[in-house]
């Protein structure tokens, strides 16, 4: 209700508020429109909080109880591919919201698109654009149209999320953090063979994407790279600290996580390796559902690494939000997330991203039809 009631008031807004025809006019009404877009916590905390007392709700049963809800579910659901949840929860109930939260933040992402492109784009209100500039924007980059970078390094986007992710893991983790290893492969060349810089990528050919959507995406995944990587370590060194862990080699410190940056003719792939542990199965196939988390945040909510990506919130109740929307992203102008795990040893992302240019919005039939619905 409190989501619904937000969103009629910016409808009203918007029906209140005449086409612009003027200079004023337009200023004005881009200055609404950054009003709307600065908040990106309130939503997302909101629906995030409901989630987490709906699952609450539907998992306090008796142990009884709960063995014979599976046992009836794995009766009914034995014939269909689909998720198993052992924790009481309704399934069909359970589908229908994420399937609703999935088209809600596909539509939300687009609506914020246009509507941070717009603001970024006016050249009537530059004073009132720094807020979102400065948030959105990298200063010492200045190629960009609006929000879209004609020519966006991976390379550099990679490099400054993996510093900051280090240091996040540093300060939360008690001075303990893997190396990240980036390296910038070239595709294959037309005699077969292929090269590797570590310096930098030869390619030549543009690639124009929307950076912050890339900086958002990046850091979920190195941020569970590491959380994973430097949990193995910790247990099997319970005694480590930060004193002992600077004095330590290198072949004694956490297995490096290893970023490998490939500019193909159709996509730029970004992969995430690391070696801490995996994911078992059984989970892999939860892994990309709102409801679902493997990790104890209570910790890392008091630190920056605790600090949802994509909305700049501490809220507790995102907590496993980071790769459904993730994978929003990746497929929203027609790329993909895919995570190949082999337990007890790591787990791989791919991240899958069309050149802009040729790749249209992705987007589901009923969010085409009506994104408010």
């Amino acid at each position: 209700q409190d989501i619904a009631r937000i969103y009629l008031q910016y409808l009203d807004q918007f029906r209140n508020f005449p086409c612009p025809q003027t200079f004023e006019q337009e200023t004005q009404f881009t200055q609404m429109l950054q009003g709307m877009v600065l908040d990106k916590k309130a939503i997302p905390d909101a629906i995030a909080q409901g989630v987490k007392e709906w699952r609450e709700e539907q998992t306090i049963v008796s142990p009884q109880e709960q063995q014979q809800e599976n046992e009836d579910r794995r009766r009914k659901l034995s014939s269909k591919d689909l998720l198993e949840h052992d924790d009481g929860t309704n399934y069909m109930k359970l589908q229908e919201m994420e399937d609703a939260l999935y088209r809600f933040f596909t539509a939300r992402v687009g609506l914020r698109l246009l509507t941070e492109h717009h603001i970024l784009s006016s050249p009537f209100n530059c004073d009132n654009q720094r807020s979102l500039r400065n948030q959105l924007l990298d200063p010492s980059q200045p190629q960009f149209v609006g929000v879209i970078q004609n020519n966006c390094e991976p390379i550099e986007v990679v490099s400054k999320v993996a510093k900051e992710v280090q240091r996040q893991t540093k300060e939360t983790f008690g001075g303990v953090y893997p190396e990240i290893e980036i390296v910038c492969g070239k595709r294959n060349r037309d005699d077969g063979s292929d090269t590797n810089n570590n310096d930098g990528d030869n390619d030549t050919e543009g690639f124009t994407y929307v950076p912050h959507h890339l900086q958002y995406m990046l850091t979920e995944l190195l941020k569970n790279s590491c959380r994973a990587t430097v949990t193995r370590y910790l247990k099997q060194n319970p005694n480590m600290d930060a004193a002992s862990f600077s004095t330590i080699s290198k072949v004694s410190q956490p297995e490096p996580i290893r970023v490998v940056i490939v500019k193909g003719k159709e996509d730029v792939t970004i992969k995430v390796a690391d070696r801490g542990g995996g994911v078992p199965r059984s989970v892999m196939k939860q892994i990309f559902t709102f409801a679902h988390s493997t990790a104890n945040f209570s910790e890392e909510s008091k630190t920056d690494f605790g600090r949802n990506a994509f909305t700049g919130s501490h809220q507790s109740a995102l907590n496993g939000f980071g790769l459904p929307m993730t994978r929003i992203y990746a497929r929203y102008f027609g790329g993909e997330l895919t995570l190949k795990s082999m337990e007890g040893y790591g787990l791989d992302a791919y991240l899958y991203l069309p050149r802009l240019g040729n790749a249209c919005e992705n987007l589901p039939k009923r969010v085409l039809s009506s994104p408010g619905e």
